[in-house]
């Protein structure tokens, strides 16, 4: 009888322990702060401009090996200001693709160039049409967390 109640109390003393360590060092849950909706903050900001992918008709194509090679320099530009104006600002150009930037109705608009990146990823996981082992994509997005700066993704 006695292993069994050390045994009960050993168990109640872990189970106390672990459901202190889940709200924190003298934190109690009704103190913390609510959990912010990412998904309605995200739907806000993505409601400026919706992303979408150009058919042939309505875009020169680029090619995927560009894309690539433009994600990859804007990504290493980092919280660069990559700056858009309007008529269009080309902010790289590598294999046959142009990555270029409108302001969504402004004169001009801007974002980190690593931002920018997440907007050709955007394109290059929507957007590709291959072709044998020749891949092409077209296509337009928002910069990551700015419905204001459009990248658009083609070979012109």
């Amino acid at each position: 009888m006695v292993k069994f109640t050390l045994l009960a109390l050993a168990a109640s003393l872990l189970f106390a322990v672990g459901q202190a360590a889940t709200a924190g060092p003298g934190v109690l849950d009704h103190d913390m702060d609510p959990p912010t909706d990412v998904q309605q903050n995200d739907g806000d900001v993505h409601a400026l401009f919706d992303n979408h992918c150009y058919p042939r008709r309505e875009a020169t194509p680029g090619k995927v090996g560009g894309a690539v090679d433009c994600t990859n320099y804007l990504k290493r530009l980092g919280t660069k200001e990559c700056r858009a104006r309007k008529g269009g600002t080309i902010m790289c150009r590598s294999g046959g693709t142009i990555v270029k930037g409108f302001p969504n109705n402004a004169n001009t608009a801007s974002s980190y160039c690593r931002d920018v990146a997440t907007a050709v990823v955007w394109v290059l996981d929507h957007c590709p049409a291959c072709g044998g082992s020749d891949c092409d994509v077209a296509g337009i997005a928002a910069a990551g967390g700015n419905g204001y700066l459009v990248i658009k993704v083609s070979g012109k």
